[in-house]
């Protein structure tokens, strides 16, 4: 496993539509490895493929209970005033789950919103 930079705010490859995942091999493996090990080091709750300049629908998150893997992850019904127009991009549905958990502070404070 390796450490990979984290893309920020203003860089392009955030803005770009991710690609699914066709198969779960050991490229695969090695990225969602290197996602948790980039995560962990950040301190993070929390991490998708484009931040680590991959643009496949991969999301790892662990708010305390375990890591969580996410592969072409789908968001099959929004309700509230939750409403998501970028669907493909893995950064709004990294906030979307972290809503459904409950963590959505977590989630801001990771982006330096709040």
């Amino acid at each position: 496993m390796a450490l990979r930079t984290i893309r920020t705010e203003g860089d392009s490859v955030l803005e770009k539509i991710c690609r699914p995942v066709e198969k779960i091999d050991k490229r695969t493996k090695d990225l969602v490895g290197d996602m948790l090990e980039t995560m962990y080091d950040a301190c993070g709750v929390g991490l998708a493929a484009p931040q680590v300049g991959i643009l496949k629908r991969i999301v790892v998150i662990d708010i305390g209970d375990g890591p969580i893997i996410l592969i072409n992850p789908e968001i099959l019904m929004t309700s509230g005033e939750l409403r998501l127009q970028f669907l493909d991009k893995l950064v709004f549905l990294f906030q979307f789950f972290l809503y459904l958990l409950g963590q959505e502070q977590k989630f801001f404070q990771l982006f330096g919103v709040l």
